[in-house]
């Protein structure tokens, strides 16, 4: 047993490990989601007060009270749980230590130890997403431990559980969590060996860490606002944009276009030390394209860009000095936090490089001015976060001149 608990915490060290070095977990949603955890325990103090029942001792002549603690106690749970929501996480969990005494002596009998706890949990988490899930737990159980010596029972105890805690639940990528928890519990039961039996009552409290796989988690909306879900590594590459020809007309303004539950991101180098991070989320209507931006960089950002533009309807709506914003939701006046805007929406990203951005029924479009793009969208592989759809901008390549046709000649009628 004792080699299996060491097993256990060198495990949660390697989780730590890469938790620590990891800096592209994802905020998990766990709705449908099940948990199977394998927990131990750091720290236990045990406070009793305990009164002979029957036995030798007359009732109440004795109180006895006793205190144990230990640090890295040869004990090892097993926890399962599921979500039937993003706050909600049912559970039980499995305590059981063991330990057994030999003694090389001629007539010394071997004796050895067993105890266990059976808790049935309800956990709520304060945040519907995120790396770091805060939450707040219940339990109410039984726990049991008895003495043998010579394969004989001699001692049993036997108690109620009530109590519960709080902790963490610590992504340390797309399925493990790291769990660190710190419980409190009220007991009361009994205690019997083969002349006395004693009812008793106390507390108990304990600090305990898991190592939890989690199988059905969804990841949830990115938020470019919030930097430790930004993705830290990419795969530039250029816009894949058809020979020039005949185009598909964009949606008309009133037109009304389905867009799918997705997720499309992009992260735009404006100048060696300076980026705009930009995603765009359909609403639960299916109908409007909720944009989010976060500027990052050495500001200012002059000469290569100075101004993010929205156009929409062909009306413009400038966000001046862009590199010196942190971020936000808000397009001048008509677009407030949170707020969204139509499917045919234009983003110009003002004198960066002549780059233009194109939101129209649910895919980001980038035209072939702007070669310097990196999609994160293939990092989330999933039904719900897929990358957009690169594709030329109708109208943002000059026609070519003809071969014959002078220079500075006049257009043909």
């Amino acid at each position: 047993m004792r080699k299996t608990v060491e097993q256990f915490f060198v495990a949660v060290a390697i989780a730590l490990l890469q938790l620590a070095s990891s800096k592209t977990a994802l905020a998990q949603d766990i709705k449908g989601a099940f948990r199977l955890g394998f927990e131990g325990v750091l720290y236990a103090q045990d406070s009793m007060t305990v009164s002979a029942s029957s036995g030798p001792v007359a009732t109440g002549d004795v109180n006895v009270k006793t205190r144990t603690t230990g640090v890295l106690p040869s004990a090892l749970g097993l926890g399962v749980g599921y979500a039937p929501s993003s706050h909600v996480l049912l559970g039980v969990h499995f305590l059981a230590a063991s330990t057994k005494t030999e003694v090389d002596l001629t007539g010394a009998q071997p004796t050895s130890g067993t105890q266990w706890s059976i808790l049935p949990s309800l956990a709520l988490l304060t945040r519907s997403q995120g790396v770091v899930r805060p939450f707040f737990e219940t339990r109410v159980g039984w726990r049991g431990a008895s003495t043998e010596v010579a394969g004989t029972e001699t001692s049993s105890t036997s108690m109620l559980v009530v109590g519960g805690g709080a902790g963490l639940h610590i992504f340390a990528n797309d399925h493990v969590t790291l769990d660190p928890a710190f419980n409190a519990y009220y007991t009361h039961g009994t205690y019997k060996d083969a002349s006395t039996e004693m009812t008793g009552s106390g507390f108990t409290v304990m600090a305990c860490v898991a190592l939890s796989a989690w199988f059905g988690t969804k990841p949830s909306p990115w938020d470019p606002l919030d930097s430790k879900q930004w993705p830290t590594t990419g795969r530039a590459e250029e816009s894949s944009a058809p020979a020039a020809g005949p185009t598909e007309p964009l949606p008309s303004e009133d037109a009304t276009v389905r867009l799918e539950p997705r997720v499309m991101s992009l992260l735009v180098p404006v100048n060696p030390s300076s980026s705009l991070y930009l995603t765009g989320v359909p609403d639960r209507s299916g109908t409007t394209l909720l944009l989010q931006w976060r500027a990052t960089g050495t500001p200012p950002w002059t000469p290569d860009c100075k101004t993010l533009t929205v156009v929409m309807g062909g009306t413009e709506h400038p966000i001046p000095n862009v590199g010196q914003r942190s971020g936000g939701e808000a397009y001048g006046t008509w677009m407030g936090i949170g707020g969204s805007f139509g499917s045919q929406a234009v983003i110009a990203l003002g004198e960066a490089r002549d780059s233009r951005l194109v939101a129209c029924g649910a895919s980001l479009e980038l035209a072939p001015a702007a070669k310097q793009i990196s999609d994160f969208g293939a990092r989330f592989r999933s039904a719900a976060i897929r990358a957009g759809t690169w594709r030329e901008t109708p109208g943002s390549t000059p026609p070519k001149k003809d071969a014959d046709e002078p220079e500075g000649a006049p257009p043909a009628n």
